[in-house]
């Protein structure tokens, strides 16, 4: 997620609800709105300190505050929904790695070259969107082994790095069983760091 990005858009739909309830005011007797707003109308009570009604400025101000706290809220679930989704589409190059598997592949490259793919397709999506935050530690036009053992050794720690790694590791461990599937998860990462290393050399 874009941090920066997710508290612009909240502050410009934040606006524009302000905006739309001040040119139209009957959108102020909505039912649905009242108990929707309900909290924003306890916060301007305690706002207005110990008179008997809030001002319209300890209205207003907690109006505002509710309206961004909304927008981030429903900004943020659909960053998530955007990321499953699109990570979804992303899968189905890493389920190809099972016919390696059931051939009896042990070799690095083959995997990383799944994880390549898989990840630049990933990676492409995702810059598109303004809301999600690149991975700027890996480069699009590089061969997709080389894009992969760059982004395990540098960006390992990414979300999206990191789903596509436990979706190869499952297979891996459906494959093989629990000894040769450590033993081959190893190795692609160590595999992945010695080719990161000399890709940069």
């Amino acid at each position: 997620m874009h941090k920066r990005n997710i508290t612009l858009t909240a502050l410009v739909l934040a606006a524009i609800i302000t905006v739309a309830f001040v040119a139209f005011p009957r959108l102020n007797h909505s039912d649905a709105l009242g108990v929707f707003y309900f909290p924003a109308i306890l916060l301007a009570v305690v706002l207005s300190g110990g008179s008997h009604s809030p001002s319209e400025v300890a209205g207003w101000s907690a109006f505002v505050a509710y309206t961004l706290l909304f927008g981030v809220a429903f900004v943020v679930c659909y960053v998530l929904l955007l990321e499953i989704y699109l990570l979804r589409q992303a899968m189905p190059e890493l389920d190809k790695a099972r016919n390696d598997l059931r051939n009896g592949e042990t070799h690095s490259s083959i995997y990383l070259r799944h994880i390549g793919n898989a990840l630049k397709d990933l990676e492409l999506r995702r810059r598109r969107h303004f809301l999600l935050e690149p991975i700027d530690e890996i480069e699009l036009d590089q061969e997709p082994d080389v894009f992969a053992a760059h982004a395990i050794a540098n960006a390992g720690t990414k979300h999206p790095v990191t789903r596509l790694m436990r979706r190869l590791e499952s297979h891996i461990l459906e494959e093989k069983g629990d000894v040769e599937a450590k033993d081959m998860i190893t190795r692609i990462k160590s595999d992945a760091q010695e080719l990161s290393e000399k890709s940069r050399k």
